[in-house]
């Protein structure tokens, strides 16, 4: 499983490289059975070198990618944000699998 990080008009530091790798094998390890591949975007306003926004796109198996974004000032809670609407976004999806494979 492969997890892409991107950075668009920032650099990312090895410091947010760790945390979303940390956060991303958690979430890979948790949906192991289904999860590809995970594409983190992060971009920074040019007006507000203080805002950011992010993206995570998520390629599981006989589904279309998911995707979730988040903005904010503090990038850390926003690798948190995406992971945790991501990770409502897979659950969702194997919950609804359960049921169809009855």
């Amino acid at each position: 499983m492969r997890i892409n990080v991107t950075g668009r008009q920032m650099e990312i530091t090895p410091a947010i490289e760790r945390h979303v790798q940390q956060k991303g094998e958690r979430l890979a390890a948790k949906y192991d059975d289904f999860v590809q591949q995970m594409d983190f975007t992060f971009s920074q306003e040019v007006a507000s070198k203080s805002f950011f926004k992010g993206e995570l796109l998520v390629a599981v198996r006989a589904h279309p990618e998911f995707v979730a974004k988040a903005e904010g000032h503090d990038v850390y809670a926003l690798i948190d944000e995406v992971i945790h609407k991501a990770e409502r976004q897979l659950h969702d999806h194997k919950e609804k699998q359960k049921l169809e494979n009855r």
